[in-house]
């Protein structure tokens, strides 16, 4: 069905679902998408009620909007390709998963808490709305997140990691530029951009890196922390 379709109840998928180019919008209450297939994927989804999403992945190939609410249940996933400028969107139950994973447009990453956090986008930049938590894993595996110059606060029993090729870039002009007490995977082909103004000193700093660039010019002077020894594994751009 490629034209625009409104649904009132829950969607439930226990084989095949193919959806056509129209926006799917649903504006039932206390609903749900769920089914023993485990997956849906959709064009565009507006959602004017509130819906749990059960999935292990619902996919959204364009945007998500609406004035209603989407929760992500435990261990639920959620791909977005488009813009997400639905009114609620809770995403911190344990174990579910939102991806940014548009390869043919920008996106910008909404300013909230999410559980696990993963970048997709291969030649193409998410950037920060704002701040956002982080409470498990935060994954970069293919383009750039860029923090747009806001803090992203982790945990400790969750991981900051990047792929081989994928792109860190901050923009904060004072410490923290990492994401705070995570621990770090950055693959050896990984880079990251520190291109903040201003002169700082890191209280914290990854060990081993991949690439690493300081880009804000010979003004602004960064100093790391004296006790942590460091290793680059690829190139240093100062």
């Amino acid at each position: 069905i490629n034209e625009n379709v409104s649904f009132g109840g829950s969607v439930t998928n226990n084989g095949t679902l193919t959806a056509g180019t129209g926006t799917y919008t649903f504006t039932g209450a206390g609903k749900s998408f769920d089914g023993t297939s485990g997956s849906m994927t959709f064009s565009a989804v507006a959602i004017n009620g509130t819906y749990t999403n059960n999935l292990s992945s619902l996919l959204i190939n364009g945007n998500l909007t609406g004035t209603g609410g989407l929760t992500q249940a435990s261990n639920a996933g959620l791909g977005i390709a488009g813009t997400s400028t639905i009114t609620t969107l809770t995403t911190t139950a344990s174990g579910n998963t939102i991806i940014y994973g548009s390869t043919t447009a920008n996106q910008t990453v909404r300013s909230q808490v999410y559980e696990n956090l993963i970048i997709d986008k291969a030649g193409r930049i998410a950037t920060l709305a704002g701040a956002v938590t982080v409470n498990g894993d935060l994954s970069i595996l293919a383009g750039t997140l860029a923090d747009g110059g806001f803090l992203i606060t982790g945990t400790a029993s969750g991981t900051f990691a990047i792929n081989a090729g994928a792109i860190y870039t901050s923009t904060k002009t004072s410490d923290p530029c990492f994401p705070t007490n995570m621990t770090y995977a950055l693959d050896n082909a990984s880079t990251i951009n520190l291109d903040g103004t201003g002169s700082f000193a890191f209280t914290s700093f990854p060990t081993s890196f991949g690439n690493l660039s300081f880009g804000a010019g010979a003004a602004s002077v960064k100093t790391l922390p004296a006790s942590t020894p460091d290793t680059i594994n690829g190139n240093l751009s100062i």
